[in-house]
């Protein structure tokens, strides 16, 4: 398991950035002990415009072409939606994986956030790393690029999937965080 930590577009919020370098390496040693192994993971502090820039990045290097239709109105209306976002996780390849962290988020909610997100995210890590898991996400976003759309039953068993791995990922969170404190004192 490799994790590096760098900021994409980030102005101000350097807390966040030193909180979540501070804390990368032992929120992923929790998560692949407790929830499997962990990709490579380049952990990307940034805002909510930088997220969707490093996403489109990542997804379209995934796909192989991007979108066709994407203009500026679509690319706000993403930015907007990320706006409410703590993190993302896209996978770069299929041992590698992007973690993006909206500082503007994890900043106004505070300290203790920062903890929470990363060992909720990097459980997302964990679980690409699970097989067949980076293919079923390449099929959705060449679906949600119009590249190769997918069936209804394959958008509800992709829908399905989602929901299972979000509830895993709350349920790390709750069990891990308190772990993580008993290992700083």
């Amino acid at each position: 398991m490799k994790v590096k930590v760098t900021s994409h577009r980030l102005w101000g919020r350097r807390d966040v950035l030193n909180d979540v370098r501070a804390l990368a390496q032992p929120c992923a040693a929790l998560v692949e002990a407790n929830i499997g192994r962990l990709p490579h993971c380049q952990i990307i502090v940034t805002s909510p415009d930088g997220m969707l820039e490093q996403e489109l990045r990542a997804e379209t290097a995934l796909v192989g072409r991007p979108p066709a239709d994407t203009t500026r109105q679509r690319l706000r209306q993403a930015a907007r939606s990320n706006h409410g976002l703590f993190g993302l996780v896209v996978p770069e390849s299929r041992n590698r994986v992007v973690v993006l962290l909206n500082a503007h988020k994890l900043h106004r909610s505070g300290s203790g956030s920062v903890p929470v997100t990363l060992i909720h995210e990097l459980t997302h890590a964990a679980q690409l790393n699970r097989r067949g898991a980076v293919q079923e996400h390449v099929d959705y976003v060449r679906h949600a690029f119009d590249i190769a759309p997918l069936s209804p039953r394959e958008l509800r068993i992709h829908e399905r999937l989602s929901n299972d791995r979000e509830a895993e990922a709350y349920r790390a969170e709750t069990a891990l965080t308190p772990l993580l404190g008993s290992l700083a004192a």
